[in-house]
């Protein structure tokens, strides 16, 4: 019983140090952005990377979660780097080539055969392959043992896109001095590029990334509400983290947001009812309910959003020329072989396009990216590029399943995976090559289990 009790003291002492370091950094951050000192980028990354070598490899885990949420506001590639040196240190004695981890030889090398086009760095292959290390050592790391604690990581990702949230609001009120004042102006939340900066780095999302960033924080809050035996207080809690990231999510006016906010919602009802007609129609009309009360709120109390919002529907093409550019790369690929057979790779992807298609043709005026990742998968990967990422997604869940052999988990515990899905549909995925990391995020959504308290563990 002794050794139980000062096992289960240490595991508290080290959880509050580890969110003593995270909070270090989230606080030189928020001076860096909002602050009147100011403070070298040289000084966060070197902290960074210092503590990426004190955490165990539960805590590293969490850290990765942490980093790409933060990747937006701070060189992760360099942190990361420390971050495999640690978890190859303290895991090497267990390490093993296995069937689930060929696919991240598949991903390396695949990327690599596109070396063969000019202009090809090796700077930006060390940043993409860094990336896939990760997922090597992470969720396709198959052994059973247990250094992994989802419902802790997934705490660690809300708490990361709270902090991202503040500093970004904290970045607005500096210029526009209230937030009535910001929801007059019909400010789309997350893009602070326009605003004054002292800094060549800063924490910024266009509202499109931050809105799917805050819809996944909404799924991970589900899961952990759905899975865990939280007090009354708890319970408070995480209801209000969730109304404030439905606000800000609604506040970047996104419609991507609005429909992973509307597909959250319906899954949700379905993830708690016993599915039949009834009950599906019944799901549907509660759907509706819930967004005819969201609607009337945003029209009682936020009216300036409410018309922001409004308008951004009534719109000649509601789709932003999203479906142009859609048919645009269809054609690209169909009379393109390359690329659909090949593809160009993840980096130079304009030049290298200008130097096997008509490029003039296709993109008369400006390049854009197909800002989905089916055709974005080909563009880079050709039809391989489909079939890779597919398996990324189809192991990570064949994985958490053997993870969690002895329960099986909640309908709920998917719902991050879903959000995922559809989110990089409308958005940048290959070529964005650090959102590779939130498949960490579905895999720890899928092992969390109902427990009732969060421990930190040492693997040894």
């Amino acid at each position: 019983m002794a050794t139980i009790i000062a096992n289960t003291n240490t595991d508290r002492n080290r959880m509050r140090v580890f969110w003593l370091k995270i909070t270090a950094v989230f606080l030189l951050l928020i001076i860096r952005d909002v602050g009147e000192i100011n403070v070298p980028n040289f000084l966060i990354i070197g902290l960074c990377c210092i503590l990426a070598l004190t955490f165990n490899i539960k805590e590293s885990y969490a850290y990765i979660v942490i980093l790409q949420v933060l990747a937006v506001g701070l060189q992760m590639y360099y942190v990361l780097a420390f971050v495999i040196l640690n978890l190859l240190v303290r895991k090497y004695r267990y390490m093993k080539i296995n069937a689930s981890f060929f696919i991240v030889i598949a991903l390396l090398v695949w990327e690599t055969l596109h070396a063969v086009f000019p202009g090809y760095a090796l700077t930006e292959w060390i940043r993409y392959a860094s990336v896939i290390l990760i997922l090597g050592l992470t969720i396709f790391d198959v052994r059973k043992y247990n250094d992994l604690d989802g419902r802790f990581i997934l705490i660690c990702f809300i708490v990361s896109v709270m902090f991202v949230t503040t500093d970004i609001l904290l970045q607005y009120l500096q210029t526009y001095g209230s937030f009535a004042e910001l929801l007059h102006k019909g400010i789309r939340f997350g893009d602070t590029t326009q605003l004054p900066q002292k800094n060549s780095i800063y924490i910024s999302l266009n509202p499109n990334q931050y809105g799917g960033t805050a819809a996944l924080a909404l799924a991970s809050c589900l899961v952990l509400f759905f899975n865990s035996k939280w007090s009354n207080l708890k319970k408070c809690v995480l209801i209000i983290t969730m109304i404030l990231f439905l606000l800000f999510g609604i506040m970047t006016q996104s419609r991507t947001f609005l429909v992973l906010a509307l597909c959250l919602v319906f899954l949700t009802i379905i993830c708690n009812v016993k599915l039949n007609l009834n009950r599906l129609l019944l799901a549907l009309l509660m759907t509706l309910l819930l967004v005819g009360i969201v609607v009337l709120v945003l029209y009682l109390c936020f009216r300036d959003l409410y018309d922001s919002l409004i308008g951004r529907f009534l719109v000649e093409d509601i789709s932003n020329g999203r479906f142009k550019l859609y048919s645009m790369y269809l054609d690209i690929m169909i009379n393109e072989p390359i690329v659909l057979f090949f593809g160009v790779g993840t980096q130079n992807i304009e030049a290298t396009l200008r130097g096997r298609i008509d490029f003039l043709k296709y993109f008369p005026e400006t390049f854009q990216l197909p800002h989905n990742a089916v055709l974005e998968s080909v563009l880079c990967w050709g039809i391989m590029g489909v079939v890779l990422i597919t398996l990324m997604f189809v192991q990570t869940v064949i994985n958490a399943k053997i993870q969690t052999s002895e329960h099986k988990p909640k309908m709920i515990n998917y719902l991050p995976m879903i959000i995922l899905a559809i989110f990089i549909q409308t958005g940048q995925f290959v070529a964005s090559y650090d959102r590779f990391l939130l498949l960490l995020l579905v895999y720890c959504a899928i092992i969390t289990k109902n427990q009732k308290k969060v421990v930190v563990n040492e693997l040894f």
